[in-house]
């Protein structure tokens, strides 16, 4: 006992990790980091059709607001999963290389984000025009749903990614776009069954400006991705990827029916979010949708 210690002792007061903080170019990485949020901000800024800066400050748009720091979020995501570093080798022999594929991969994954947005407004929120909800009636609902569809597309495409890899970069680049199409696909089936299994008509609601039904919605989107990356992490297999996009869909509309059945049982979910539009409620079953794909993750890891 007195050895295990006398070892932690020495642990606490080891000074090596002080050398690799100051030895690992962490500093040059955030700065880049930095500097492609705000050509993130810039690109996206290009992609809308609205004065960005205007609606955020000017008009205090709260609905372009909520999509923007989704994006830029899920822009952040991406970046951490592509910065890269050999911490054991020399610092010059790699730091190159490694920014280089860094802005590359973060470029990349900017242009799979605002594709998804198109995606989002074409297939997943296809009842009603997305510009206009957000821009002319400040929808929150719908900014909410677009945000979540930033950070969910971010965690696949981050998870894909992977960092370092022994693969090429054609090989990588590969498989980021199958297993981004394959995610939108997952998004869409999720908002196909989602609006069944409710019992309320979900575009309906957010269109009617109900900011319930858009968290709620939302948070099961970033709950599927959280699923979804999870297993782009522990495999490759693409039949796998397609068969575990039904089972996690199933397993998380089960644990909404667990918080109707045992959290919310003096009402339902379906009243609180449509005839209440009780973002409490939303939350809540957002919330346990998270936490049990973490703890689905966990389990089949």
């Amino acid at each position: 006992m007195m050895t295990d210690l006398k070892e932690r002792v020495g642990q606490w007061f080891d000074v090596e990790p002080v050398y690799h903080l100051i030895g690992s170019g962490a500093a040059i990485y955030f700065v880049v980091a930095l500097l492609l949020v705000y050509v993130a901000k810039f690109a996206k800024g290009r992609a809308v059709s609205f004065a960005l800066n205007e609606e955020l400050t000017q008009k205090d748009n709260k609905a372009v607001g909520v999509s923007t720091v989704g994006y830029l979020l899920g822009v952040m995501i991406v970046i951490r999963g592509v910065l890269v570093s050999d911490a054991d080798a020399p610092l010059e022999e790699f730091l190159i290389s490694d920014v280089l594929m860094t802005v590359v991969w973060s470029l990349v994954s900017v242009g799979l984000l605002l594709l998804s947005a198109v995606v989002n407004d074409k297939w997943l929120l296809h009842s009603f025009c997305n510009r206009k909800e957000l821009i002319e009636d400040r929808n929150v609902g719908t900014g909410a749903v677009v945000a979540s569809s930033y950070v969910g597309t971010a965690l696949l495409i981050a998870a894909a990614v992977r960092g370092a890899s022994e693969a090429s970069f054609v090989v990588e680049l590969v498989d980021t776009l199958v297993y981004f199409v394959v995610g939108q696909l997952a998004f869409i089936i999720t908002g196909v069954l989602y609006q069944r299994f409710t019992g309320y008509d979900i575009h309906a609601e957010i269109e009617r400006d109900n900011v319930a039904a858009g968290v709620s919605f939302g948070l099961t989107l970033i709950a599927v991705a959280v699923l979804l990356s999870g297993y782009l992490q522990r495999n490759d297999s693409l039949i796998g990827f397609a068969a575990w996009i039904p089972l996690s869909i199933v397993l998380l509309l089960t644990a909404r029916a667990l918080v109707d059945r045992f959290l919310i049982y003096k009402s339902s979910i379906k009243e609180e979010i449509a005839r209440d539009q009780n973002w409490g409620v939303a939350l809540v079953e957002g919330g346990v949708a998270l936490g049990v794909a973490f703890i689905l993750n966990a389990a089949f890891a």
